[in-house]
């Protein structure tokens, strides 16, 4: 999660002279807190203590290079703005954008005031948020407490507030308040705000519904409820709790009580100025704060909420809210009301929150982007109207978020073979081994690229597991290549390796393909039997390379046993051997004296890199690992995938969960919390695979988000499973496949014998220690 307070102060004056300002790229997140909470459904969540086993020294995961606003989007959105302000929508505006949490546009337009004198809008204006106080705030605590078990969304409102227990709203429940479908009016009469708090609270707790619960009705009032729902929970007001647990863990200076030389942004209740108190009538009979409005912030303090939304739910210190959580918000509470998640309006593929005053915040999940637009538009008159400007935004913070473009930081192989004019392959007669992962930076396949170079034959194209295209999961047949008319060779079918007749006429053999990191990611092994046949055949090899996608600085896990190799298994490496493929390449050959590849190497790249690193969208390099948490997840998650429970295919997030119609969802969750499994966060889930292991079935089990890459070891995750799994399920759970992909069997008897997590972890490390020294000879970075 980025740090966003140092790079807007430093970009602060570019962006008031309205220049295009180029943000700075935001240091790694804090390591989070350590805690436990219930998720949303109320699992337990963990985010895991130290692990008693000290991982071994490293350096932080460098920071992505930043993102740049083209420029025409950023005059659009300025045009939008000044458009509005010139129609008299409203006297001024301050608009935030971001894209993960890296600031594309950050301006402030107009007036902060026009009466009694005309005063130009401050970046740091403070704005009476009105309304976004209920989910900045209310929603948030609110979800807090169900995610820590001290609340649940399905229990009555009564047995917490026994005021509010009168007949009508006995059943009524917080998920109802949440979603408005409580049944209860927006408002009651501003007469019950007139005589002191208590009488507020009493004469709000006491309001009798419209109607039956089920039907949405917006209710202020169901919020006024759910703020006096966590002062009586948590034994704090509202204010004081969200200033320990939100605004402090995400950097945000927000206040219900806004200092006087603060340069708040007036409203107008018709002709009388407000400046300073909060504009709603009921929160400010309720002492400024309630848990419907009262909030006073500025566009950075909403984008930091709005950011962390945007990274499900990860502030700068650590974890405010469950992915679980974060993903209900974004999901209609009835599928009758698509335009309506839980606490949130769904609008244009994001979720998004008005305030009355004229304030807005908007999260684009898909693209991580983010729009903060706040206005005043009751002043001067209350008679300002920011819907259109509002909707206007919304398209083109999106288009500037999905335009915007980052300089990589690294310059592939491929790129280096272009840029140097094939030297390395001149007058050679070529044969690639190859696949949708192998592209240049501006996205030619290396296939096209070699095609067409000067001077070089392209004779024939093979094809690792999932085909040229990446998109088979089973085996894969022989082809022609309509772009180029070369054949296709599948060495995932009835061959692993290149035939000697399909070697006929080539004298080179090129590899690109993107790795995974992990030894039984079978790319690796295609590499190796590539490097044989070309030894075989008397060929050259020509490696380019790739990073390696989860990071060339942590090895872990066994090395493989001898007697185990296969194609998930090709040499006795760790599971997690942090190196490129050019640097596996040199490692394959010397030790099985093998023809010496040419490697043409990457600029730019070093061993702490990993893919959030490198400033480029993600090719997923096998239908699976959709995304660079599930890479990183997948040498740990993938250890338990041979044995008889699901680990998401067929689902949204394949190695993301894991699952089995028999899982005890809060026993797994309890011991993998208890297993320190340091920088996860790891809650309650239940999940229908539609393909692979229990298709069709509800599974229970976990769901796993990494909050911190440079902390994780994702095969004490496995070996974690693998334990807690034996000692929670004995009778269910079948051990046979594990040791498939573990390929090690004195693990393999550890962890069936029940033998300590530590005591397995130290088993490894003199022959990692060895490895280590070993790979030395072959790295190519630093």
């Amino acid at each position: 999660m980025p740090n966003l307070t140092s790079r807007w102060l430093a970009a602060a004056a570019a962006l008031q002279a309205c220049t295009p300002a180029t943000p700075q790229p935001s240091p790694p997140p804090p390591p989070a807190t350590s805690h436990a909470a219930p998720s949303a459904s109320g699992s337990v969540a963990s985010h895991a203590p130290q692990p008693t086993l000290p991982p071994p020294p490293s350096d932080p995961v460098p920071a992505p290079p930043p993102w740049v606003i083209h420029p025409l989007d950023e005059k659009r959105i300025d045009a939008a703005v000044r458009g509005a302000i010139r129609d008299g929508n409203c006297p001024g505006a301050v608009v935030v954008v971001t894209r993960d949490g890296q600031v594309l546009h950050r301006r402030a337009y107009g007036h902060l005031s026009l009466r009694p004198e005309r005063v130009t809008m401050p970046i740091d204006a403070v704005f009476d948020l009105a309304s976004l106080t209920k989910p900045i705030v209310t929603t948030t605590a609110v979800m807090q407490l169900v995610e820590r078990g001290a609340l649940s969304l399905d229990t009555p409102i009564a047995e917490h507030l026994p005021a509010f227990a009168t007949p009508e709203k006995q059943a009524i429940t917080v998920r109802q308040l949440l979603s408005h479908t409580s049944g209860l009016p927006a408002v009651n009469p501003l007469s019950a705000y007139r005589q002191g708090r208590d009488h507020a609270v009493a004469e709000a707790l006491a309001v009798r519904p419209l109607r039956e619960p089920g039907r949405r009705n917006y209710s202020d009032l169901g919020y006024i409820v759910l703020g006096e729902l966590v002062a009586q929970v948590t034994g704090q007001p509202l204010d004081v709790y969200a200033r320990a647990h939100i605004f402090d863990p995400l950097g945000m200076t927000a206040t219900f009580t806004p200092s006087a030389d603060a340069p708040v942004v007036p409203t107008n209740r018709g002709k009388r100025l407000v400046r300073g108190t909060v504009h709603d009538l009921r929160a400010a009979g309720l002492g400024g704060v309630a848990g419907h409005a009262g909030l006073f912030g500025t566009a950075d303090d909403v984008t930091r909420f709005a950011v962390m939304l945007a990274h499900q739910g990860l502030g700068e210190a650590g974890r405010i809210l469950a992915p679980s959580t974060v993903r209900a918000f974004a999901t209609p509470v009835d599928d009758s009301d698509p335009r309506h998640g839980l606490g949130y309006s769904l609008f244009a593929d994001g979720i998004s929150h008005t305030g009355f005053t004229g304030t807005y915040l908007w999260v684009h999940p898909q693209t991580r982007a983010t729009l903060v637009l706040l206005t005043s538009r009751l002043h001067p008159d209350g008679e300002g109207d920011i819907t259109e400007l509002r909707q206007n935004l919304r398209t083109l913070a999106v288009g500037a978020a999905r335009r915007a473009t980052r300089q990589s930081v690294v310059t592939l192989g491929v790129d280096r073979l272009v840029t140097e004019r094939f030297a390395s392959l001149d007058g050679r007669r070529v044969g690639i081994i190859t696949n949708h992962t192998g592209r240049t930076t501006d996205g030619r396949r290396t296939v096209d690229v070699i095609h067409q170079a000067p001077n070089v034959d392209l004779v024939a194209i093979f094809s690792p597991e999932h085909g040229l295209d990446g998109d088979a999961d089973d085996a894969v047949k022989d082809g022609v290549d309509r772009a180029t008319g070369k054949p296709v060779y599948s060495l995932y079918g009835e061959r692993k390796r290149p035939s000697p007749s399909q070697l006929r006429g080539i004298d080179t053999l090129v590899f690109d393909i993107q790795d995974a990191g992990a030894r039984f990611f079978t790319y690796a092994t295609t590499l190796g039997l590539t490097l044989e046949a070309a030894t075989r055949a008397g060929l050259d090899v020509v490696v380019l390379d790739r990073p390696n996608p989860i990071g060339g600085q942590h090895i872990a896990g066994p090395l493989l046993d001898e007697d185990r190799r296969s194609f998930i298994g090709y040499h006795a490496i760790p599971v997690r051997h942090g190196m490129t493929i050019g640097e596996l390449a040199k490692l394959f050959a010397a030790d099985r004296q093998l023809v010496t590849p040419t490697v043409v190497t990457m600029t730019g790249w070093t061993r702490p890199m990993m893919w959030r690193s490198l400033g480029r969208s993600w090719q997923p390099p096998s239908p699976n690992l959709r995304s660079p948490r599930s890479a990183l997840l997948y040498p740990g998650v993938a250890l338990v995938e041979a044995t008889n429970v699901s680990v998401g295919r067929g689902t949204e997030h394949p190695f993301e969960v894991v699952g089995a119609p028999w899982i005890d969802s809060e026993r797994l969750v309890a011991s993998l919390r208890a297993a320190e499994l340091d920088g996860l966060f790891v809650e309650k889930v239940s999940f229908t695979p539609q393909a692979r292991r229990h298709a069709g079935r509800l599974c229970h089990g976990v769901a796993l988000a990494v909050d911190d890459p440079a902390r994780f070891n994702p095969l004490r995750l496995g070996v974690a499973l693998a334990l807690t799994l034996r000692r929670n399920h004995p009778r269910q759970w079948r051990a046979d496949g594990l040791l498939t992909l573990l390929g090690d069997a004195d693990s393999h008897r550890a962890i069936l014998a029940g033998e300590p997590l530590d005591r397995i972890m130290a088993s490894w490390s003199t022959e990692l220690g060895a490895f280590r020294q070993h790979r030395a000879r072959f790295l190519l970075y630093d």
